[in-house]
Formats: structure tokens, C-alpha cells, sequence
């Protein structure tokens, strides 16, 4: 669930549009239009004038050539092949639908047994050690 904020989705631009002579020329003349039109300043800091300049060239970008959906890279993975997957996943999620609480519970419990077992093999080696010492 968390992994689904941090991934960034990437958009492409249109390469059909971009192999075009006739927009490449379109490009370079509204980037520099572009470019000319920003201020930069000197004084500011290198972050604010690699974003501004960025800014330019994407929007640009995106007004000459637009942008393309992603296609589908698997041609054999279809709905017919996606459904299987949906019922495996709701079945995950039902067998392990358990409240926060429970499983708070159940880690608790894990918890206190490996402690518990830490402390038995602990003792155990400091007794058979005090039996060797002794002999």
C-alpha cells in the first residue's frame, strides 16, 4: 500500500512527434523563445535555476510533441489471465484479515517466547558451565 505513494509515474513523450524534423525545429525555437523570456538570476541558488530552466524544457516539451500513454508490454497477459490473480489476492486478504489488535496480540506472544527461550538457553549454558568449573 505504501509502496503505491513512492513510486513515480513517468510520463513519455510522444517519440513519433520527436523524430519530426519540422518539430524538433518547432522545439528548439520555443525553447530558446522560452528561455529568453525567464529571468535568472545570478544570485540565486543553483537548485532554482536548474528547476526553472527544467520547467522550461518540459513544458515546452509537452506543448510540441504531447505525451503517450504507456503500452502494454505483455500482449499475452490479458483480462482473461488477470482474473486468476485478482481471486488469489482477495484470498490472501481474507486469511489474513486480522484486526490491529490481534495482531499486536500475536507478536506480544512471539515476542515473550523468544525472550523466554533466550532466557532458558542462557541459563541452561551458565549452569553447565558452573558444573564444568567446579570439576
Amino acid at each position: 500500500m505504501l509502496k503505491s505513494f513512492l513510486v513515480k509515474k513517468v510520463e513519455k513523450y510522444n517519440q513519433e512527434e520527436m523524430a519530426l524534423v519540422e518539430k524538433q525545429a518547432e522545439y528548439k525555437a520555443k525553447v530558446t523563445e522560452y528561455l529568453q523570456g525567464t529571468t535568472i538570476n545570478p544570485d540565486d541558488s543553483l537548485d532554482s535555476r536548474w528547476n526553472k530552466i527544467t520547467s522550461v524544457i518540459h513544458k515546452t516539451a509537452n506543448e510540441v510533441f504531447g505525451k503517450t500513454s504507456r503500452k502494454q508490454l505483455n500482449d499475452w497477459f490479458d483480462t482473461e489471465a488477470k482474473k486468476p490473480q485478482r481471486q488469489r489476492t482477495k484470498h490472501t486478504y481474507t486469511c489474513n484479515s486480522k484486526t490491529i489488535h490481534e495482531r499486536r496480540l500475536i507478536n506480544i506472544k512471539k515476542r515473550d517466547e523468544r525472550k523466554n527461550n533466550y532466557i532458558r538457553r542462557r541459563n541452561s549454558m551458565k549452569i553447565s558451565r558452573s558444573k564444568n568449573w567446579r570439576n
